[in-house]
């Protein structure tokens, strides 16, 4: 089996699944669009002018019998006009959809007391949404979503976790020490916080400001990293000086940014949904607070009583369980042989 994963690289998960099927002995492939700030590595460039028509499509696709889509997009960008033709040729076609591509804005504001959507509606949407769900659910042969919210959207898909390998982060991640936090919000220790958002809006950025505000208002004292832009490495550095990271309190279900705190031993602060927290394996250990109790859900971290070495052991264990790359990688591998479309 010979798979391809591309063209978006949606915080390095192409790259990651493609690295990790090859560990499992399949032949896989991440071609990616290679002009990302993050830096996230990649098998080989994606350039989408090498695909302008159907016979440079068939002779490139005779290389692959899996085509492992993101973000809404294919071999033809966001036309998917190759879809069909993909099909025709007896290839298996899987589309991975990983939020603002496929979310159902007016369905998000209208049932969401809290909703990314009615904040930035519609400038963060993929404008072939609708299309997009159409033609994949009428070629490909199965539909993958990064975070349980899209659920809501395509109650048809494989809720497939963001995959992370573990082994990269060793390098970043620090060793529990109890010292690191005691007396959290003073002067001698200030609150080391770290927010890294893909979009302000999106991730409720302004309600994260207002709180650190109202609460160095009441005399905590706060260090705040407000990384945007950064190359993942070098992000990597500053989210394992954190005491605690704060992902989102808009969407619902965490993103890959707590991912990759939990892999680090960061403990984390994100919004989640009832809804979101059914389709989970299991709850997980993650601070749950939304844009109205941030602040209060902050100052109750600053007490002595709480057990950081459970909490940050727990992170680790769920990451390990739930998003190793190897096991999601899997995961996607055994969806490959399930054929859907004749």
């Amino acid at each position: 089996m010979k798979i391809f994963h591309g063209p978006h690289n949606i915080s390095g998960m192409a790259s990651i699944l493609a690295a990790a099927q090859r560990s499992l002995g399949v032949s896989a492939e991440a071609h990616c669009y290679n002009k990302s700030v993050f830096g996230y590595k990649v098998d080989k460039e994606f350039n989408h002018e090498n695909f302008r028509g159907a016979t440079s499509i068939i002779k490139f696709a005779a290389n692959f019998d899996v085509f492992h889509f993101y973000f809404g997009e294919s071999l033809d960008t966001f036309s998917l006009r190759d879809l069909p033709l993909l099909n025709s040729l007896g290839k298996k076609i899987f589309m991975y959809f990983c939020g603002c591509d496929i979310r159902n804005s007016k369905q998000a504001i209208a049932t969401r007391k809290y909703s990314a959507c009615s904040h930035c509606w519609a400038q963060a949407c993929n404008y072939n949404r609708e299309y997009a769900l159409k033609i994949v659910n009428e070629f490909a042969d199965g539909i993958f979503v990064s975070t349980p919210d899209l659920l809501d959207t395509v109650p048809e898909a494989t809720l497939l976790l963001q995959p992370v390998d573990s082994n990269s982060f060793l390098k970043f991640s620090r060793k529990f020490n109890s010292a690191d936090y005691e007396n959290l919000g003073t002067q001698q220790n200030p609150l080391r916080l770290v927010h890294a958002p893909s979009s302000q809006k999106l991730k409720g950025t302004e309600y994260v400001m207002k709180s650190i505000e109202e609460l160095q208002a009441q005399g905590i004292h706060i260090q705040l990293s407000l990384l945007e832009n950064m190359p993942w490495e070098q992000a990597l550095h500053e989210y394992a000086n954190a005491h605690i990271g704060i992902d989102q309190l808009l969407i619902g279900s965490y993103g890959s940014f707590s991912v990759e705190l939990m892999a680090l031993g960061v403990p984390v602060i994100c919004y989640l949904h009832e809804h979101s927290l059914a389709h989970y394996p299991e709850p997980p250990p993650i601070i749950n607070a939304n844009l109205e109790n941030l602040t209060e859900v902050i100052l109750s971290l600053l007490t002595p009583t709480n057990n950081w070495e459970k909490l940050i052991k727990d992170e680790l264990r769920y990451v390990s369980q739930h998003h190793d790359h190897l096991k999601v990688g899997k995961k996607a591998l055994d969806h490959y042989s399930k054929r859907k479309k004749s």
